[in-house]
């Protein structure tokens, strides 16, 4: 696969350096090519149809908005459109809650986290499905080290769970959940941009009698814009850009009862910071994935349906870079690991409201090579952490009944086993009133937990921190009372949570530093999620975070978030306006101080789009349109600047639907 998609990679170059395409592209982007009459209609579901879809992340069971237990929000492949957003990270920021920003990692990993607290840059603290599967990594716990960058050209919706999930999910599933359901089209996208930019895409399905073969491919290329960052080694501002090049492959295979999906994807972002370090033509942070899942669904009767997924995941992070500060020495880090495992689930549902869940999960994931290799001046090697498997047993069940048109219920536990930790029993209850058809209140109690990590535990062979095998799972227990209104041209959701998290992971002052379980912290707050139509052509999106209560006094997260998206649509046109709203918060880092002041910012994205027929589009895209120049919260300690931003990127495309 990695041939394919360096096959795929020289293509984009060759298209992009041709004349001949830039000439037929703009052609093609004109009126009268295209013969094929407008559409009457830009969007044919109605707003209160996109509110009533099926949400099913939250009890592994259909549920409405409406109905279902927890604080929800999701994105449907309309809304994702008229956001025109491509990658997972840029579309947490439209929710309540969720926050993304680049670090010093590499010029293409966002960190991400929940409820304005996080643990290093992989988001830990948020589990990351796919169809189902989980996408965080047993190293550093998350997804955004090993799988950072997930596509969105080829997802139907995208389901989040603000707040505990384990109850359900195990591990992880910590201060949220989110699920990215997949489904291609049957369209190709070309889009060029500034610096080099350039992507082609290309979704393509079949189906004969009850079966049905899909197919995702995708490279991009970029070669950056131009910024200075801080070296922390030479206390130096250094000249860099942040380019990368990226493609992946994904794709489906489904019968009646059987669905296969296999994945590969890998990133390679240049120059910029490679974890960390800055080195102009040797930082390099590549990441490979490639996974498989096989899913059987098999009908006992009427009311029981038993669900069968095996899955199987090897993910590879090899960093390049080098010391300023020492010329001629230059390091190679390596993280390979692998996930397999089973998870059978038992589902129940009769006709007077009554629904049960069973399941059954095994999973082994393994470090396959931690080593860090020293080579030019001096060449040595050793290993960052323990190459061992472990294994996860969890199993849970859930209960689920309608009392009457007005009440419902829920409960449900999962218990964990960890061969290398703690057990762990995540229960979680609730009950829910509804007023009238477009009025519910919720009231929640969940427990959720976070076991230790990898590099939590093994982590060895480094200057500044060290593992701790005696590590326990941190555990957040969080109430929550949640107002939702539905209707035919508003929606509004309220919640108020309050989470204390008890044996919550800490880092000591000694040197090295090494992880323990500390003290309690709480965090408590109110997020709000308004979306409206004024009549046929203008639509609001509105997400609102306030934390009134943080886990750290000293948080590189903000407490306060806003963020919109107005849409304007007229007869085949619609513009989309998109302001996101970061407050204050603090870097920790080495200096005397202990922490730099970060000001809030809002950043501006532009998208405009233009329907030609029911199989034409093209668009045009602007991120940061103002180009605002911001300084993120940086993982080194000795980085007391920060890690900039992404700036701006104009980008024109066309989608042709076949």
């Amino acid at each position: 696969m990695a041939i394919i998609i360096e096959y795929l990679g020289s293509i984009m170059n060759k298209i992009w350096l041709s004349r001949r395409f830039a000439t037929f592209f703009f052609i093609l982007l004109s009126p009268s090519y295209c013969l094929a009459e407008r559409p009457d209609d830009l969007y044919s579901l109605t707003f209160e149809e996109l509110l009533r879809i099926k949400f099913t992340t939250s009890t592994l069971q259909e549920e409405t908005l409406l109905r279902t237990p927890s604080s929800v929000s999701v994105f449907t492949r309309q809304d994702i459109d008229q956001l025109g957003v491509s990658r997972l990270e840029e579309i947490m920021n439209y929710i309540p809650g969720f926050q993304a920003y680049r670090t010093d990692v590499s010029g293409l990993q966002t960190t991400f986290s929940s409820r304005a607290r996080r643990l290093g840059s992989a988001g830990r603290e948020v589990l990351i499905l796919m169809n189902g599967t989980r996408l965080n990594g047993d190293w550093a716990g998350g997804m955004a080290d090993v799988d950072t960058y997930v596509s969105l050209e080829n997802v139907k919706q995208i389901e989040f769970i603000r707040g505990a999930g384990s109850a359900l999910y195990g591990s992880n599933a910590f201060l949220g959940v989110i699920n990215i359901i997949t489904k291609p089209d049957s369209q190709v996208e070309l889009a060029l941009g500034e610096n080099n930019f350039g992507k082609v895409a290309l979704q393509a399905q079949q189906s004969w009698d009850e079966n049905t073969i899909s197919l995702f491919a995708k490279t991009e290329l970029f070669n950056g814009n131009d910024f200075k960052v801080y070296d922390s080694l030479t206390g130096q501002t250094v000249a860099t850009r942040d380019r990368y090049k990226a493609g992946e492959l994904y794709t489906t295979l489904e019968t009646k009862s059987l669905k296969v999906n296999l994945r590969y994807s890998e990133r390679e972002p240049e120059d910029f910071y490679a974890s960390n370090f800055v080195l102009n033509d040797r930082n390099v942070f590549k990441t490979r994935v490639y996974s498989m899942t096989a899913e059987h669904q098999y009908s006992i009767t009427s009311e029981w349906i038993l669900e069968t997924r095996a899955f199987f995941s090897r993910g590879k992070i090899e960093g390049k870079t080098g010391l300023s500060s020492s010329p001629g020495l230059f390091l190679t880090g390596i993280i390979e690991e692998s996930d397999q495992g089973v998870d059978l689930r038992l589902r129940y549902t009769e006709s007077n409201n009554l629904r049960l869940l069973f399941g059954f999960e095994f999973r082994q994931p393994k470090m396959i090579d931690t080593t860090v290799t020293r080579s030019g001046i001096a060449d040595s090697s050793a290993p960052l952490g323990i190459d061992t498997s472990r294994t996860i047993k969890g199993a849970y069940t859930q209960y689920q009944y309608d009392f009457s048109e007005k009440f419902s219920a829920i409960a449900g536990f999962r218990h964990d086993n960890y061969s290398n930790a703690d057990s762990r029993l995540s229960p979680r209850m609730g009950v829910m009133y509804y007023l009238s058809d477009e009025n519910s209140f919720k009231l929640l109690y969940n427990e959720a937990f976070r076991a230790p990590t990898r590099n939590e535990t093994d982590l060895q062979n480094s200057p500044n921190l060290t593992g701790n095998p005696d590590l326990s799972s941190e555990v957040a227990k969080t109430f929550e009372l949640m107002w939702l209104h539905l209707s035919s041209q508003n929606y509004h959701q309220i919640s108020l949570f309050n989470t204390e998290i008890t044996d919550a992971v800490t880092e000591t002052d000694t040197v090295p530093k090494t992880r323990i379980n500390g003290d309690r912290q709480t965090i408590a707050g109110i997020e709000y999620e308004w979306k409206t139509t004024f009549r046929e052509y203008l639509s609001w999106r509105l997400a609102v975070t306030h934390i009134f209560d943080e886990a750290k006094e000293t948080n590189s997260e903000s407490n306060n978030l806003l963020a919109a998206n107005m849409s304007f649509k007229y007869s085949t046109y619609e513009i989309n306006l998109s302001p996101v709203y970061h407050g204050g918060r603090e870097d920790p880092n080495s200096s005397a101080r202990g922490y730099r002041t970060i000001g809030g910012y809002t950043i501006t994205n532009f998208y405009f789009r233009y329907l030609h027929s029911e199989n034409w589009e093209w668009y045009l895209k602007a991120n940061n349109v103002f180009d605002k120049q911001i300084m993120n919260p940086a993982e080194r300690a000795t980085n007391i600047v920060g890690a900039p931003e992404f700036g701006r990127t104009a980008i024109v495309g066309l989608r042709l639907g076949f």
